[in-house]
């Protein structure tokens, strides 16, 4: 339902993944082996939903959900650094709709760079990693002013685009 959401855009389905969501976490107690991914997939569907009507609650309880979800994956599980990015994600979108709490921004560097210690150079994915860092930097010097950011962000990006393909 969530996919054919992403491709077809019916919030019908995006309720009831919503909905299913909800139950299947019912279903995972603390301890179920699967309470991680169950956390983190209503998180995101609630994000989804907070993308499409604004509703500040939904994105309130994606943060909620992905505090939870990171609590089971620490360092070291498989799945730790998109739990991560998700949440610093869900942060500087709160950040986004209530530029006055700056912690959240603050947060979201914070978990980026928790991100970037697990992409070392040669992951796949850290040309990503780092690019999102960047942006978060430059929001925090577009709200600061503090050029250190400014330049740590424009190195960052240098380092993401050298990882990109020509042609690309």
């Amino acid at each position: 339902l969530s996919d054919r959401y992403g491709e077809q855009g019916a919030v019908k389905d995006l309720e009831k993944a919503i909905t299913l969501g909800r139950k299947a976490l019912g279903l995972c107690p603390p301890g179920h082996p699967y309470r991680d991914v169950t956390l983190h997939d209503l998180a995101a569907y609630l994000n989804s939903r907070f993308d499409e009507q604004a509703a500040i609650g939904d994105l309130e309880e994606a943060i909620s959900l992905s505090r939870a979800a990171l609590e089971l994956r620490p360092p070291g599980h498989p799945r730790c650094d998109a739990t991560l990015s998700d949440l610093a994600y869900y942060l500087n979108s709160r950040f986004n709709k209530r530029a006055s709490i700056l912690c959240d921004l603050e947060e979201a560097i914070s978990l980026s760079r928790a991100i970037l210690d697990l992409h070392p150079p040669g992951h796949p994915r850290r040309d990503t990693t780092l690019h999102e860092l960047a942006v978060y930097l430059n929001k925090r010097f577009t709200r600061q002013a503090t050029i250190r950011d400014l330049e740590e962000a424009i190195s960052l990006r240098r380092a993401a685009l050298e990882l990109f393909p020509l042609g690309h």
